[in-house]
């Protein structure tokens, strides 16, 4: 009885070693980790912008980003397929500029990312608002 005893604790310590270490990526994260630049921005007040603020977005492990218009605003987000959705974190609270204030207005309204020709494009079609980057 001891023996089948033992010989089950043995197998349950075998089969948890199988099934524990680090779960496998999806296969969008890889390609949006790393830095990524803004190059075009079309949405809300826009067009009083005079030129695309070349504003940063890094995507890192464990499903984070931060984007840096001006101050550092950073948070988690989520991506199930084509559909992005980031979630709010802790940002810096410098006094903002006019472009800072129009970006962030349309951040949070992005809910679709697609890869086009190498670019980030990350759109909310029903707001008209897109944001296309490229990778540094």
């Amino acid at each position: 009885m001891m023996r089948n005893f033992l010989m089950l604790m043995m197998l349950g310590v075998v089969m948890m070693a199988c099934t524990t270490g680090k779960q496998s990526k999806s296969a969008e994260a890889p390609a949006l980790e790393g830095e990524w630049v803004m190059v075009a921005f079309k949405g809300e007040d826009a067009d009083k912008l005079e030129t695309v603020p070349p504003v940063p977005l890094i995507f890192r492990e464990g499903n984070k980003f931060q984007v840096r218009p001006a101050n550092s605003v950073s948070g988690p987000y989520e991506l199930k397929g084509a559909e992005i959705k980031f979630g709010m974190g802790p940002s810096t609270m410098m006094a903002q500029p006019p472009e800072e204030v129009i970006f962030l207005k349309n951040w949070y309204k992005i809910n679709q990312l697609e890869m086009k020709k190498g670019k980030l494009v990350l759109t909310n079609a029903e707001e008209g608002v897109e944001m296309i980057f490229e990778k540094q």
